[in-house]
């Protein structure tokens, strides 16, 4: 029997997001056929891609962990599955390199691979491989080596998959915590990984490569509490402060945290993470010194609202951890400088009932120019103001959080009928699309202001949806009544009652605070901006004090009935005062006269009861009046 020789290149190129790890290496060119005695050798070509090589020895990360190289080591094992007439082969092939990116393995298999192919690194000689269906069995220990700089062996598990010999890629199975130690690092015997919940870590498990370039992992069979928790020993004895220490992992979702215990003869030191942490395939939670008091607590997890770019409004749609940066308005470059704290301001869920703290934002928490955020486990629709607050208490900046179940503003846009430019379904910060429902009545604003301030409840009379937190105040407008002023007083509502000011909350009128192109101050979640004059020409239905609510219908369509609802939500006039809920309503655009702004303005005829629309009517710029943003 001819040799079998396999070739295997593994780059490893982490980088850091968050405390987070991430070895991802795009999938390298094919390594070439390598001439090797004997000439008619079979070789496999493999190579690792799509998440990250995993191998026993890493070579020097650079001081960012931005990337390092991963390494064979002499005696490197590994195993290959095919059918063979109906029986499972299963053959181990070994390399003699060592420290090498690129290695030959030489087996002597029973027969010579054909058909579909399945790789499995480690070396498991206990792995059984289900062909017709692309799944292998392997072990990931629940005891694993503390190896300063590298992996135990045993445990970075990667699988492949070919009907296309001799080429072959690999993938990785695990995920985990790479981590350093303080100086306490050899007094510990142990160091024991677990999650809060109780998540499943380690033990039998099914792979299967259904989708080659994304293997799933499946628990076998009931877990045990050693299932629940990984235990590292320091190999050769002692763990050395200051070196890279690697625990795999199954992929997991600590819903509740993670804790790590440090066991040394004088006792057990606990560390623990409270928030919701996600351990992917193919990524490792990073931490220097993590056994030092407070890394552990400050770690924060979550998806990324301002991907691709920030805002003054951000949507969650669904349960769970999110983060947004620091920053102001929509410039990622506009950083916040000494930010001590965030706090909730308020939160609403569009009613006048009153508000439990913490119902719509349960957590908020910074690290690393970054805000997290944390909705209860079931979500609740509402709206919540946070604030980055400096060590004085000024605030510095302010983000409104649209919390709307199942929201996806794309996916629900309208386009008027004769217009090109998507809008929303729905005024800003509403929870509702629906005719006559007064959860579609929305948040009023300031023209200029990124900050809402609460709309009516009703969809008539005279009652403003409850906040819970910081109360909103009216001010008449003064030497104060400047841009910074607010920022930093984002829920007072800066009047101008004797119309000293012309109607502005500003002492100097701006005319550039909103625009054509996306300003720091519009208040449009991203994606989406304050509109110009979006509704002159458009066939429109107005409906007053009737059956069908209270508001105007705009044509979507020129050729059937389709139509979107305005309510009419009323108004904040210049003193700060709700009226007209039921027979008025104004949309700000962002275009300007010399002192005031224009809008789309509805408005109820006292004595024949019938609405009058006006498309482009100038308003103060102190009253507060209904957004419904359009698409960049």
């Amino acid at each position: 029997m001819e040799n079998f020789i396999l070739i295997m290149r593994k780059v490893l190129i982490p980088t850091i997001s968050f405390l987070l790890l991430l070895l991802a290496a795009s999938c390298a060119k094919d390594s070439p056929v390598i001439s090797i005695e004997p000439v008619r050798a079979v070789y496999l070509h493999a190579k690792y891609c799509g998440g990250s090589a995993t191998k026993t020895q890493i070579d020097s990360m650079t001081t960012s962990h931005s990337a390092a190289m991963i390494l064979w080591s002499k005696e490197d094992s590994l195993s290959l599955f095919w059918d063979n007439s109906g029986t499972v082969e299963n053959s181990r092939f070994v390399t003699g390199a060592d420290s090498a990116s690129e290695a030959i393995f030489y087996p002597a298999p029973p027969s010579e691979p054909t058909g579909t192919v399945i790789g499995l690194y480690p070396r498991d000689p206990g792995a059984s491989a289900n062909i017709s269906s692309s799944t292998v069995s392997a072990l990931l220990p629940c005891e694993q080596n503390g190896i300063a700089g590298t992996f135990d062996p045993r445990c970075q598990i990667a699988v492949g998959i070919t009907s296309a010999m001799p080429n072959m890629a690999f993938y990785n199975v695990c995920s985990g915590i790479c981590f350093t130690l303080t100086s306490a690092a050899s007094t510990y015997s142990k160091i024991v990984l677990r999650g809060l919940s109780g998540e499943v870590l380690a033990g039998n498990i099914t792979i299967s490569l259904a989708n080659p370039t994304s293997p799933a992992v499946s628990f076998v069979g009931t877990p045990t509490d050693a299932d629940k928790s990984i235990s590292l020993i320091p190999d050769g004895g002692a763990f050395v402060a200051g070196k890279d220490y690697y625990i795999s992992s199954l992929p997991v979702n600590f819903s509740k945290g993670f804790e790590m215990e440090f066991h040394a003869a004088s006792g057990v030191t606990k560390r623990t993470c409270t928030a919701e942490v996600p351990f992917n395939r193919g990524r490792f939670v990073y931490i220097t010194e993590v056994d030092s008091a407070t890394k552990l607590s400050k770690i924060r997890s979550g998806l990324d609202l301002a991907s691709p770019n920030p805002a003054n409004c951000y949507i969650i749609s669904s349960p769970g951890c999110y983060k947004f940066p620091l920053v102001k308005g929509n410039n990622i470059s506009n950083k916040l400088d000494n930010v001590s704290s965030l706090q909730v301001l308020w939160e609403t869920d569009n009613t006048s009932g009153s508000q439990t703290a913490g119902s719509i934002i349960a957590e908020v928490a910074m690290n690393k120019g970054y805000a997290y955020i944390t909705t209860p486990t079931t979500l609740k629709n509402g709206n919540a103001l946070i604030a980055a607050v400096s060590g004085d208490g000024t605030k510095l900046w302010s983000w409104h959080i649209w919390v709307c179940s199942g929201y996806d503003p794309v996916a629900s846009q309208q386009t008027l009928s004769g217009k090109s430019v998507a809008m929303m379904d729905r005024n800003l910060g509403a929870l509702s699309e629906a005719t006559k429902d007064p959860l579609a009545n929305g948040f009023f604003y300031q023209w200029g202001r990124k900050d809402p301030f609460p709309g009516a409840a009703q969809a008539s009379g005279g009652t403003t949806f409850k906040i819970s937190g910081s109360t909103t105040t009216a001010v008449a407008a003064d030497v104060n009544a400047t841009v910074d002023y607010a920022i930093a007083n984002p829920t007072t509502f800066l009047t101008d009652p004797d119309e000293t000011l012309n109607g502005n909350w500003l002492l100097a009128p701006d005319n550039n605070l909103w625009g054509a192109t996306k300003t720091i101050y519009d208040p449009c979640p991203q994606g989406w901006k304050v509109p110009d004059d979006a509704w002159s020409g458009v066939p429109y239905h107005r409906y007053a004090n009737g059956t069908e609510g209270y508001g105007t219908s705009f044509r979507l369509s020129s050729t059937t009935e389709t139509w979107t609802w305005y309510p009419c939500s009323g108004f904040l006039n210049i003193s700060g005062i709700l009226r007209q809920v039921g027979t008025y309503s104004c949309y700000w655009s962002y275009s300007v006269s010399a002192l005031n702004s224009y809008a789309m303005e509805c408005s109820q005829a006292i004595d024949t009861g019938k609405l009058t629309l006006t498309t482009h009517k100038k308003k103060y710029r102190a009253e507060g009046h209904l957004v419904r943003c359009i698409a960049e």
